[in-house]
């Protein structure tokens, strides 16, 4: 009987073991509102996607050195450029033609990749290392639009987007996610698109 029970026991740890690693690597991004869908055929493969650098001037900073002045100032430069470099390289994989905003590039076989970053949230690296599951998960949103250069006040698409380190745990959830949630969120943005356009 008691050998029972103890087996019982490991199969019970060993779950919560496994339910543990599993949810260490819980990372994602997603859309998390649509304002404006974009219209079947709307844009196609022809078309150039054209990234401008997101503005995230005014975006609120919370979690980890958030009160950093200096944490924060770096963020603002960083974020703006990883992202679009990261937002390029992932619509090139989908197979869309695309590259970094510029006048130049603008023409009428072109669409712009446009947005705004409003909360950037660095979390608590020790809840994620402490507790996982979540707990202390860093994020950031944008808000992002698409639209023609020659008519930006007439968009094709505004949606909102997210990029977060979700349940990781463990001594490496006390790092930096800036670099995953960036990934994360352009992800989010090229699948949406790409699920969309013939």
């Amino acid at each position: 009987m008691r050998v029972r029970m103890m087996g019982s026991r490991w199969v019970a740890v060993a779950g919560c073991v496994l339910a543990a690693a599993l949810c260490a690597g819980c990372a994602g991004g997603r859309v998390l509102t649509v304002k404006k869908d974009l219209a079947a055929g709307a844009v196609t493969r022809s078309h150039v996607f054209l990234v401008k650098s997101f503005d995230i001037q005014d975006a609120v900073f919370t979690g980890d050195n958030s009160g950093n002045a200096a944490v924060v100032a770096s963020q603002k430069q960083r974020i703006p450029t990883e992202l679009t470099s990261v937002l390029v390289a992932e619509l090139s994989r989908a197979g869309l033609q695309a590259k970094a905003y510029s006048k130049d590039a603008a023409a009428g076989n072109s669409v712009v990749i446009d947005g705004v970053i409003p909360r950037v949230n660095h979390g608590s690296g020790f809840n994620r290392a402490f507790w996982g599951m979540g707990a202390g998960a860093a994020w950031m949103m944008a808000d992002v639009k698409l639209y023609k250069p020659e008519t930006p006040a007439a968009s094709l698409a505004e949606f909102r987007a997210e990029g977060t380190s979700g349940g990781r745990g463990g001594l490496l959830a006390t790092g930096d996610f800036t670099s995953t949630n960036i990934l994360d969120l352009a992800r989010s943005i090229a699948s949406y698109l790409t699920k969309r356009i013939q």
